[in-house]
This record gives C-alpha cells, sequence and structure tokens, in this order.
C-alpha cells in the first residue's frame, strides 16, 4: 500500500489505484482483515479523488463491517464520515447527515472509553 500512497501523493490516482488493487488481493488471500479494510479505504478514496463516487461509497460500505470486526476505531470513524463526505457530493444530504451523526455519536463513546481507561 506505501507505493499506492506514494502515487496518490503524487497525484497519479489511476496507479495508486492499480497498487491498492492489488493489495487488496493480498490481503484477502492472506485473511487479514485489517489489511483489507485499509485497502478498501483507500481504494475508497482514490475513487473518490478520481470523481467516481458510486465506486467510492461501494468501497468505505465494504470497509465498515470489516473495520468493526477488528476493532478499529479509528478505522470506523474515517469510514463514516467518507461515507458521509460521498453522500453529500452526490447531493444525497439526508443520508450525509445521517453517517456524519453516526461519526458524532461513535466519537463520542470512543472519546468516553478513551477517557476511563
Amino acid at each position: 500500500m506505501n507505493m499506492g500512497n506514494v502515487h496518490a501523493d503524487l497525484g497519479n490516482k489511476e496507479q495508486a489505484l492499480t497498487c491498492y488493487a492489488g493489495s487488496l488481493s493480498i490481503w484477502r488471500l492472506s485473511n487479514d482483515h485489517s489489511g483489507e479494510a485499509t485497502a478498501l479505504l483507500n481504494i475508497g478514496t482514490a475513487y473518490s479523488d478520481l470523481g467516481d463516487q458510486g465506486q467510492a461509497l461501494r468501497y468505505f460500505e465494504d470497509a465498515l463491517p470489516l473495520l468493526s470486526e477488528v476493532q478499529d476505531d479509528a478505522g470506523i470513524a474515517m469510514a463514516l464520515t467518507n461515507i458521509g463526505t460521498v453522500h453529500s457530493a452526490l447531493g444525497e444530504e439526508s443520508q450525509a447527515l445521517a453517517y456524519y451523526e453516526r461519526h458524532c455519536r461513535f466519537s463520542g463513546r470512543l472519546g468516553t472509553k478513551l477517557v476511563k481507561h
């Protein structure tokens, strides 16, 4: 994924997408759900940057259950925000608001959990 990130930083979104897709295959073959979820988020971001919000949404939504499974709280918060942002870009403001609210509720619970420990 590092090479994909470098390509993304250089503005080579298509090349980044190719790298991310390769890493997604590897993570899936190794049954690493954390790596798989990260690759899905990266692919979603690349599609969003390319202007393909429908594809971006699909990948962000696919990442969410995996992030929950591996208890990646930061990843969950990011996915919720990304999904809200895509809905907003698609003009689906009520769906965007619903995901932003879920993000706020989740982040609030996360903050409380961090304070207790």
